[in-house]
This record gives structure tokens, sequence and C-alpha cells, in this order.
């Protein structure tokens, strides 16, 4: 049941007090539980499928917020690296490989990927690992930013190479996206921040499969910004756009940085979480203000 308890505290809002009577749930129920069940020697080194694998990421943060009350675990985006050391010096041997792989392609935004996978390439020895996480960090900070192809509301194609010397803010989102409308006024504050610096640009990018839904939400205007914004949409290809595969895109809202050079700059933390604070210093650190 790891998956599930999981699951239902990743998306529980809990104030203080719920978290004070999770957290004794968690040490009372799940922990007797889960020690009795996963007490035997050759969990260390012996071969696990990857469910195995995602299950003991999951089992590393439930304890954590029974140990520490570390609500923060549940974010794969947050101590990624020490996560990572974790799981490194516990395991050996394919079940090791394993883990690693799995607990780099869980946490797509964590700023951690980079200094996991310069690590991991050292000891994994399975060529299918290497080859998932080599595909995987084709976005590391740093790293040359893809040159995608996307069309406007006129069908006009747009290329990243069309944007030289601006500071580029992706916002990938969908019609009908909740969180996406939750973010709209969040990304709305940054980017009046902004308006008058022409170095700086926000780019919507929409996964709408239908182009007539995806102009119907640009006119409602619940998902993008302003007038100002350029909207452009992945021409019916949905998730399945390169660009998607080549930033591990595959849920939003999703925010991206590129740098005036064309690289990628570290992933900015969600607006709805700290009002725009993050990004807004990502920027300003891209613009080298």
């Amino acid at each position: 049941p790891i998956w599930d308890i999981y699951n239902v505290i990743y998306y529980g809002d809990y104030n203080g007090k719920q978290k004070d009577t999770v957290r004794e749930q968690i040490n009372h129920a799940w922990l007797p539980f889960r020690n009795k069940n996963l007490k035997s020697s050759d969990l260390k080194s012996t071969i696990h499928d990857y469910r195995y694998a995602q299950n003991m990421i999951k089992d590393y943060s439930l304890r954590k917020i029974a140990e520490k009350h570390d609500f923060g675990a549940l974010n794969d985006n947050t101590n990624l690296w020490k996560k990572y050391q974790y799981f490194k010096k516990r395991y050996t041997g394919l079940v090791r490989e394993k883990l690693i792989a799995a607990l780099i392609l869980s946490a797509p935004r964590s700023n951690d990927i980079g200094i996991c996978y310069s690590d991991a390439k050292k000891f994994l020895t399975q060529k299918n690992f290497k080859t998932a996480l080599d595909l995987y960090c084709q976005s590391l900070p740093g790293t040359p930013a893809y040159n995608f192809t996307l069309l406007d509301s006129n069908k006009t194609a747009h290329h990243l190479a069309d944007f030289k010397g601006k500071v580029l803010i992706l916002d990938f989102w969908f019609t009908g996206c909740g969180n996406c409308r939750e973010l709209t006024p969040k990304l709305r504050t940054v980017e009046e921040q902004f308006k008058n610096d022409p170095r700086v640009m926000f780019v919507s990018i929409s996964s709408d499969k239908n182009f007539e839904l995806w102009k119907s939400s640009l006119r409602g205007g619940l998902y993008t910004t302003s007038p100002a914004e350029f909207n452009l949409y992945t021409g019916g290809n949905g998730m399945s756009d390169p660009l998607y595969k080549k930033t591990n895109t595959y849920s939003a809202p999703t925010l991206k940085l590129i740098d005036a050079k064309g690289n990628w700059c570290e992933n900015p933390i969600d607006c709805r979480f700290d009002e725009g604070k993050d990004l807004t210093a990502k920027i300003a650190k891209a613009l080298g203000d």
C-alpha cells in the first residue's frame, strides 16, 4: 500500500494540526506494517522490478515524515541529491541501478538532476538505464535549449532561433487544467514586473490537440497572462511534440526558462507556491541584473 498511502498524503492540503495527525498515523499504523514486510536482507541487492524501485522512493518520503516531520520529502524536487546519496550508499548491484535511475527520472523539475546524473554515470552498467538517462537529461541548466517549431494562432511557425537574444519564460498548459488557471494570476504578476523590458518574453505553450479549442481558450483569458504574451501550440501533437519530450514535460503547469544565449536555466519554482519570487529572481539572474 505504499503507493496509495503516499498519493493520499501527497495530494492532501493539510494544515499544521492535520500534519501532526498524519505523522502520528504513519508512526503507529504504517511503520510497524512496513518494517514487518520489508525486513528481508536481500532487499538491498537482489533484482526487483521498476515498480519496486518507485515504491522504495516513496517509502523514503513516508519515513522522513514519520522521523522528522519532513513533508517536503514528498516533493521529488526537494533535496534530490540527498535522496540520491541515501540510495547510492544503502543499496548495491542492479537494484541500486534501478533505484538511482527511477529517482532521477521521477524528478524532472529538480535542479539537482545534473549532479546526480554526472555521478550515476560513473557506476551504471545497464545500457538501458544509461540510454534513458542520456535522453532524459537533455535540458540540464547550461545546455543548449531545443530549437522548437511551434505554431501561433495564425498557424505561422516559430522557432527558438527567432527569439535570439531574449530571456524566454515558457509556460506549458492545456485547456481544462485547473492548476494552470491558478498559476495564471501569479504569473501575470511576474510578467508585470518585466513588461517594459524588451529583453524578456513570456511564451505560453499549449498541448491542446484541437486548434479551435485552443483559440477559444486564448480568448477566454483563463490560461494566458496578457496580450503581450506570445501564444504557441504544438500543432495537434499534444505532449508528443519533440519539445515536450526533450524537456520531460509530462504535466502542467510547467515553467521553463531559457537565457539570452539560448541555454536552459535552472527550473523555477511554480509561482503558485511562492508568489513568483523564485521565477523573478531567476529571470533577473538570466538578465545579469
